[in-house]
């Protein structure tokens, strides 16, 4: 019975040093073939690789389980070409393009106490999409245990690994076709690492208004508007400096544990820069 066991993560790569490393560059095209639902499903995949400048195409057929955990059923077969194209053309739904970039990795799995391990050489595939998917890259390694854990210092550069996304179906490639993540990709977050990193940065981006409405209600608001912008300024912190997330360089660096109070921290802080600012320049000005 073939088993599928993957662990899958969401990626921001620093740099492309992992197009540089890999040993084989794949260009796919799949779709799920109609009447799949969902938990049992059907893809028809074309595979185009590139070998020293030359694509060679394939095309497979793969059937799949439910999954439990990270690990389903999964039975593949090679098909021919001209089908695939045939049964992608006509009878898929939920398309997906995205090119896999391969290279090795070293997994391992600790064997009980005394700090003996098992190695394993795996392979890791990072898959840039394309088309409503573009702009995520995701990384995966299938293993033949669950427990493995994924030596990712063993590549030898940053990945960028932010998150696990193993069990979480949005990042499957049937859901992917079928919703793709430009509908709903997350906001990013802006790495800001100490309260003055976030403070100046918030700073840089503030509209006059914004600005103003934190000058004039800094000590207390005058009015509602002042309040609610206030409050907007907050929000807009906790969404995108990551807050909710359990930022521990900025729950450190504030001497907070909530989101609110960090966010407050950061807001008092930028306060005080425009007071320096202005004390500064007033200075400057006598002499």
């Amino acid at each position: 019975m073939g088993t599928e066991v993957e662990k899958k993560f969401l990626i921001e790569p620093p740099t492309d040093e992992y197009r540089q490393v890999a040993h084989n560059t794949l260009h796919i095209q799949q779709g799920i073939l109609r009447g799949s639902d969902g938990k049992h499903l059907t893809r028809v995949r074309v595979v185009n690789q590139d070998l020293d400048g030359h694509m060679v195409a394939s095309a497979y057929l793969t059937v799949k389980g439910p999954q439990k955990a990270i690990t389903r059923m999964e039975f593949e077969y090679p098909i021919p070409l001209e089908d695939a194209e045939i049964m992608l053309s006509t009878l898929c739904v939920d398309h997906v393009h995205k090119v896999r970039y391969q290279m090795p990795i070293q997994t391992y799995l600790p064997l009980g106490g005394g700090g003996k391990m098992q190695f394993f050489q795996r392979t890791l595939e990072v898959d840039v999409f394309m088309g409503d998917n573009a702009g995520l890259i995701l990384a995966e390694v299938e293993m033949e245990y669950e427990e493995e854990l994924i030596q990712w210092e063993g590549l030898g550069f940053d990945l960028g690994v932010q998150q696990d996304v193993s069990q979480d179906h949005r990042y499957s490639n049937s859901n992917l076709g079928k919703n793709p993540w430009k509908n709903w990709r997350p906001t990013p977050v802006i790495k800001v690492n100490t309260v003055e990193e976030a403070a100046n940065h918030f700073l840089s981006i503030l509209s006059e208004e914004d600005f103003l409405a934190l000058i004039e209600g800094s000590d207390e608001p005058s009015d509602f508007m002042q309040m609610q912008a206030l409050i907007h300024m907050g929000r807009w912190m906790r969404n995108n400096y990551g807050l909710w997330k359990g930022h521990e360089a900025l729950k450190k660096d504030s001497g907070k544990e909530h989101p609110d109070d960090i966010s407050g921290v950061i807001l008092d802080r930028a306060i005080e820069i425009i007071r320096e600012r202005a004390a500064k320049e007033l200075e400057d000005q006598k002499e």
